[in-house]
């Protein structure tokens, strides 16, 4: 059935259990897994602020060079902590990739075979989701494979409680 699995998080507590449940899922069904960071420069082709000078430009690359790094050692910290032996099992390939999280997801679970991904949602409804957006929600809206989203606890205010549960969409 599903083969080929990516997990999406952004590293957040949020994401966990999304994290948690694709990467069980994927042991049940025998499948690959491919977890994806996106990291989305504050630059780019589409930028509206003017060009940068050489200096300013090599301070901007090595800074992101740098946050790819440690986005790269967070996430590999997140996999071995949601795996059950507490290491990233073989098998599982780690990518952080810079763009726009929506597009880079959908061109990612293309260009390599993805069947399935696993996103996790903050929760967020009404006006809240409206003015912030909802990647999970634009995949589910978007993709042409099957999304499994997986709701996350909201940071929580003092006396809160989480709930989580999941969802799943098949385009």
């Amino acid at each position: 059935m599903y083969r080929n699995v990516l997990i999406a998080t952004d590293l957040s507590e949020c994401s966990e259990p999304a994290l948690h449940a694709g990467i069980a899922l994927a042991h049940t069904l025998g499948a690959s897994v491919i977890v994806l960071y996106v990291s989305q420069p504050p630059y780019g082709a589409g930028s509206w602020f003017t060009p940068m000078a050489g200096i300013e430009m090599d301070s901007v690359l090595h800074w992101t060079g740098r946050e790819e790094a440690a986005a790269r050692e967070q996430l590999a910290k997140s996999v071995a902590h949601a795996s059950a032996g507490g290491t990233i099992p073989n098998g599982i390939e780690l990518r952080v990739v810079s763009g726009i999280a929506h597009d880079v997801i959908l061109g990612e679970a293309a260009r390599l075979g993805i069947d399935l991904i696993v996103v996790g949602t903050h929760g967020r409804s009404g006006f809240r989701r409206a003015l912030l957006g909802s990647i999970a929600e634009r995949l589910v809206r978007t993709s042409p494979v099957a999304v499994l989203t997986v709701r996350g606890a909201e940071p929580l205010d003092k006396g809160a409680t989480t709930s989580r549960g999941t969802s799943a969409h098949s385009a």
